[in-house]
């Protein structure tokens, strides 16, 4: 692809405003990604993916829909509840998400 209209037309679809300068990179950019998609048109088809045993149903319990007791205050089903926030552990040193 090297006409701009078509980038021009989809940057105005989107609300942005694309500058003459970032026109090439961006026409660039684009079609590469539809070079990319036609690859994936052109793979053959995959098997299907193996269908899951049908398992019988449990029996474990009986599904009954009761209401739920939120009828008390959140501290008295929280593992800790100060000045009227939940309290959680702090993650791990190594672990931030």
């Amino acid at each position: 692809m090297t006409d701009p209209a078509p980038i021009r037309a989809m940057a105005a679809l989107a609300r942005l405003q694309v500058s003459d300068a970032d026109l090439g990179p961006l026409i660039r950019d684009v079609s590469a990604i539809l070079a990319y998609v036609e690859q994936l048109t052109n793979l053959p088809d995959a098997e299907p993916a193996p269908k899951a045993p049908d398992w019988p149903p449990s029996s474990l319990r009986e599904d009954v829909i009761a209401p739920a007791d939120l009828a008390g205050s959140p501290a008295a089903f929280a593992p800790a509840f100060v000045d009227g926030f939940f309290v959680v552990p702090r993650p791990a040193a190594g672990d931030r998400r």
